[in-house]
């Protein structure tokens, strides 16, 4: 062996060759990046014919670096399934490039949304020893049928297997479609830092960690198959001649050097003598003898078999019993060996086997194997015997493993429909069939641009030609400035970006070139009422366009979109100056606060109290942005529930993936978009309540329940939530009452008020670490596609002290503790008696709520949270309702949303209801009517004059 691989030592020179290499496949690559699907099947067909042509040099190779390798099981389980796979895939890769169309929301109608899968690039793979002609051959398969180029590296263990499927490949494909690299483990590792755009990796799991590792550095994703420790699973009830056929199966196959092969097998105790008696007939029925059998085939290498004599070794040495069903052979023939009475401790137990070795471990009961199977790593395969309907359901539910079988081994690796790959320790990512062609496939999401939509801004210019009108005003987003030309799959093209919008400018002023390049679009959209004369000669109009937020025009939202004006009259065009301010100077307004829309009446449920729990992502948020706009700020917005509680309100979105965040709700709201089905915002709220101090026994504590109203109104709708954090005041100083046992308190300051204390929450959906917005700032921008805030709020009672009234809702609570005082949290003792059971079992749970959510704050357990002199008892969550978004959008409270007049069929006109929905999809798509209404005065300030004095 050592005379076999001498000449594959790689010195520098040949690593920067293999630079160079990847180098020409990417150039290649970016040459034609995009095959179409008769490329790709003639890529698969030569494939095939070249793989069935040479089956029988490819079957003795791989015979020469196993030293003995059974043909018929090199035919089964390499020749065969490749052969399978290839055709598969070439009979379906036509249907898989098709792009898969999605749903779009009704507002974006007519236009479509599609996915089309887009070739990654240049694929490495890297193919272990065990099965080095299956493993190459078939994520090839997945890769040329994704459109890829690909280089594969063979494993130094399988020289031979190497050089002939490198002289093999190279008869087909030129280097930089197909290149096979060969090497020891230098060059393995300069393979693995190549910055692919996809990385597949099988082998051991100590292996895959560092191939992980280094792509990492190019962030090049990766698909590890590794392996792991596969459990059998035997019933109390098969036919145990079954089982033990089948498993003996699994575990002949390539003498166990499988990854899926049965790594050991549990059986119920009473049934241990009859499966070791029942396996050996099997075996040795599968093989009557092993020193120079053909069919048996033999450990890879001399190091292989060191390390499975090892386990046996080490095995007897702690106690194992050994049942060798053979002598050993020649030529590394290891006889297929039970082990009984293992522990935990032995090696065998302990790392994959990857050999003819087979641990048998009694169980007592179904969940005990389970049990068993759940305590150690995710395996690449598990296999269950028996044929009982709902235990095989218990165990594909209660279990965790890259594949299953049921009543088999092995065969799920060989079906080109499912996926094959691991969970956890047995590796990431699948690949096979359709799924290898998603893996090496870039899941590109589009909206080709309907021409209907795009056509829409073209109106203005039809109105403007018709009408010709003193003055014209447009609303739309940001991004309308970027309106360009689509390519062929009806897609923005990025170099072309505003070409369009800047032919809409020219056709509303100077006129827009003949020979324009969207000359044609135009006249598609508007020819049969505006004539190209017109457009080239331009309507004369003057037009300035400005971006602006409508919280500086008076609306309490922070939404930004462009506005356009123009005239036709000559006159100037006025932008109106700011009413208000994010940072006023002395005499100016502030902006307008999203709470003063929100219905304090309604601060929601608590999110104990709630038959489906709240996501980690949402309560995380909801955690930080207490302790941001709660327990961190100098003026924690503040909403009077008695004279002995207030609420501590903030807002999160709800719904975007992307950039979940909370914020106060004196802030604007955000913007509300038309998409999102039910809204963004969600209301969150926490309530400080007085602990019972001044109680007489037997008395309702001070701390209304969640289900009870609390005093103000805040603003936000459907799918915004209003959480609260609800604090009590502590029994300081009660009578009639020993102390009880005493037990921890978080303390953070000092404060006398029960209130609640709230703040927005952004809801966008997904992992966020952001805290959210105060409650007094405007809320985001309300998108017509629902709301993606929340009002949360805190709960807080106070502990001493009564004849407190509240304070006003600007004022910061008089004793809260400053913003440095709160930076500290401390753990102290307090006495249990200082709160009522029902709210200290509350303050419990917010205590572990925090604990778990907040835990760089709140690390060490607690029974209570005290803030100050009050301590927290419950936080509360609802989403934000379509009157609350309605008034933040800048309506009146009286403008009418939740009914439309509706034409029937023979004319008359109807009142009907118009859903929550498509309320909210209605205010994302409005115009704010202070903006709109600022913008008209300044324009129109001499025709409003006339106007009044004629009325009058």
């Amino acid at each position: 062996m050592v005379a076999d691989i001498a000449y594959l030592q790689q010195s520098q020179q040949e690593i920067n060759q293999l630079e160079a290499l990847f180098a020409r496949q990417r150039a290649a690559y970016l040459a034609q990046p995009m095959p179409d699907a008769t490329q790709r099947v003639q890529w698969l067909k030569a494939l095939r014919d070249l793989l069935f042509k040479e089956q029988q040099a490819l079957i003795e190779a791989i015979d020469r670096d196993f030293s003995a390798r059974s043909a018929d099981e090199t035919l089964l389980a390499e020749i065969m399934p490749s052969l399978h796979g290839i055709h598969y895939a070439a009979k379906r890769v036509k249907k898989w490039m098709k792009p898969a169309r999605r749903a779009v929301g009704l507002q974006f109608q007519p236009a479509s949304a599609q996915v089309v899968y887009q070739p990654l690039g240049v694929v490495g793979v890297i193919v272990p020893w065990n099965y080095p002609l299956f493993l190459s051959i078939g994520p090839l398969t997945g890769a040329l049928a994704a459109g890829n180029r690909v280089m594969i590296k063979m494993s130094e263990s399988t020289p031979a297997t190497g050089r002939l499927l490198k002289d093999l490949l190279a008869r087909i494909f030129p280097e930089d479609q197909v290149a096979v690299v060969l090497g020891e483990v230098d060059v393995g590792v300069a393979f693995s830092k190549l910055p692919f755009d996809h990385l597949l990796f099988t082998g051991a799991t100590s292996v895959g960690k560092h191939v992980m590792r280094a792509a990492a550095e190019n962030l090049t994703p990766v698909t590890l198959e590794l392996g792991g420790k596969s459990p059998a699973i035997v019933s109390d009830s098969v036919p145990m001649k079954d089982a033990a056929e089948r498993i003996a199966f699994g575990k002949s196959l390539n003498a166990g050097q499988t990854c899926v092969a049965p790594d050991y097998v549990l059986v119920p105790s009473r049934r241990v003598e009859e499966f070791v008696s029942q396996y050996k007939e099997v075996v040795q029925g599968f093989f009557p003898r092993l020193s120079d059998n053909p069919d048996y085939t033999a450990i890879i290498n001399e190091r292989q078999l060191g390390r499975l004599r090892g386990y046996l070794d080490d095995a007897r040495e702690k106690g194992a019993t050994l049942v060798p069903l053979f002598a050993e052979g020649q030529q590394r023939r290891l006889p297929q060996t039970l082990l009984l009475n293992v522990s935990d401790d032995m090696k065998v137990m302990q790392e994959e086997i990857f050999g003819p070795l087979l641990p048998v471990i009694p169980y007592e009961r179904l969940e005990d194997a389970l049990a068993y199977v759940n305590q150690r790593p995710r395996p690449l395969a598990l296999y269950y015997f028996g044929y009982d309907k709902a235990q095989q359901q218990r165990v594909l539910h209660e279990t965790h493993s890259g594949g299953v079988c049921l009543n088999d081994t092995l065969l799920h690796v060989a079906q080109d429909d499912i996926p094959f790959g691991g969970v956890g320790p047995s590796g990431m990512g699948h690949y096979h069939g359709h799924e290898g062609f998603l893996t090496f496939s870039k899941a590109k999401g589009g909206a080709p641009r309907s021409k209907r939509v795009r056509s829409l801004a073209w109106v203005v210019v039809r109105w403007v030609h018709a009408t010709r009108p003193r003055m014209f005003f447009l609303e739309n987003v940001e991004e309308f400035q970027d309106w360009g030309p689509l390519d062929e799959s009806g897609k923005p093209i990025k170099s072309e970006a505003g070409r369009t919008f800047r032919a809409f400018i020219a056709c509303l002023t100077t006129g827009l070139a003949e020979d324009h390049p969207d000359m044609s679009e135009i006249l598609d959209a508007i020819g049969l009422w505006v004539p190209k004369q017109a457009l080239v000669r331009g309507l004369g109009c003057d037009v300035q366009w400005r971006e602006r937020r409508a919280a500086n025009a008076g609306a309490p939202t922070i939404r930004k979109r462009l506005f356009m004006i123009g005239r036709t009259d000559g006159r100037p065009i006025v932008w109106p100056s700011p009413k208000r301010h994010q940072t006023p100077q002395p005499g100016q307004l502030p902006w307008r606060s999203a709470a003063e829309c929100i219905d304090w009446s309604d601060l929601g449920t608590s999110l104990f109290d709630r038959a489906r729990p709240l996501v980690d992502n949402t309560c995380r948020r909801v955690a930080k942005g207490f302790w941001r706009h709660t327990v961190m700020a100098d003026q924690p917005y503040l909403v009077p529930m008695d004279a002995q509680h207030l609420a501590a309100a903030s807002l999160t979105e709800f719904a975007n993936a992307s950039n979940q965040r909370t914020f106060s709700v004196a802030e604007p709201l955000r913007t509300q978009v038309a998409q999102v089905k039910g809204g963004h915002f969600a209301l969150s709220a926490a309530t400080l309540v007085e602990i019972g101090y001044g109680e007489r026994a037997g008395q309702a504590p001070r701390a209304p329940g969640l289900a009870k109203p609390l005093g103000t109104v805040v603003a936000s709708g459907q799918k915004h939530a209003l959480v609260t954090a609800a604090m009590v005041t502590l029994r300081k100083g009660s009578v009639g009452n020993g102390l009880l046992q005493p037990m921890n308190a978080i303390t953070t300051g000092s404060g006398h008020h029960a209130i609640a204390a709230c703040h927005f929450e952004q809801a966008n959906g997904g992992f966020y670490t952001g805290d959210g917005r105060a409650a007094d700032a405007p809320l985001s921008t309300i998108l017509g596609r629902g709301t993606n805030q929340r009002l949360a709020t805190a709960y807080l009672v106070k502990y001493y002290g009564t004849g407190h009234n509240c304070q006003d809702l600007r004022e910061p609570m008089h004793t809260l503790p400053t913003r440095e005082r709160m930076a500290l949290v401390t753990v102290t003792k307090v006495p249990a008696s200082i709160l009522p059971p029902e709210l200290l079992e509350r303050a419990k749970r917010c205590a572990e709520f925090l604990r778990k959510y907040l835990p760089e704050h709140f690390s060490e357990p607690a029974d209570v949270v005290l803030l100050g002199d009050y301590a927290l008892v419950d936080f509360t969550l609802r989403m934000l309702k379509a009157p609350e978004l309605k008034m933040a959008q800048g309506f009146s409270p009286d403008y009418i949303i939740d009914r439309g007049l509706f034409e029937t069929a023979d004319g008359q006109l109807e009142w009907r209801p118009i859903n929550n929905t498509e309320q909210i999809r209605l205010i994302g798509n409005s115009v704010c009517p202070d903006e709109a209404e600022d913008l008209i005065a300044a324009n129109a300030a001499d025709l409003i004059d006339l106007y009044q004095r004629e009325a009058a």
